[in-house]
């Protein structure tokens, strides 16, 4: 696996972990999914963005556990670029408030 794949999946432990220490519960019964950390037993979940700051504080772990290929749902998938349509038909100021057609 490559280093990007062991940064996210650093990331998603120490995630896992703050998690797991705010609802006092073993980190074994948490899962990440949709930008989420989740507990099933309880129906808690909470935002990656919520827990940022306490899993900044974590170490990572060394024995990360990492997706197969066949888990992943954005790496290697094709997303649709939400910001291209703006930037094609002008309405997206790209360029910085300075710049405008008439400078050219």
């Amino acid at each position: 696996m490559g280093t990007a794949e062991r940064w996210g999946a650093n990331a998603r432990e120490m995630l896992r972990l703050a998690a797991a220490k705010l609802w006092t519960v073993p980190v074994s019964e948490t899962r990440a999914a949709l930008s989420h950390i989740h507990h099933d037993a309880t129906g808690r979940h909470a935002s990656y963005g919520n827990l940022a700051e306490s899993a900044a504080q974590k170490t990572p772990p060394n024995d990360i556990l990492l997706k197969p290929k066949s888990e992943w749902s954005i790496v290697g998938k094709p997303q649709q670029r939400l910001d291209t349509p703006s930037k094609v038909d002008g309405v997206s100021n790209i360029w910085g408030p300075t710049f405008s057609s008439m400078d050219c």
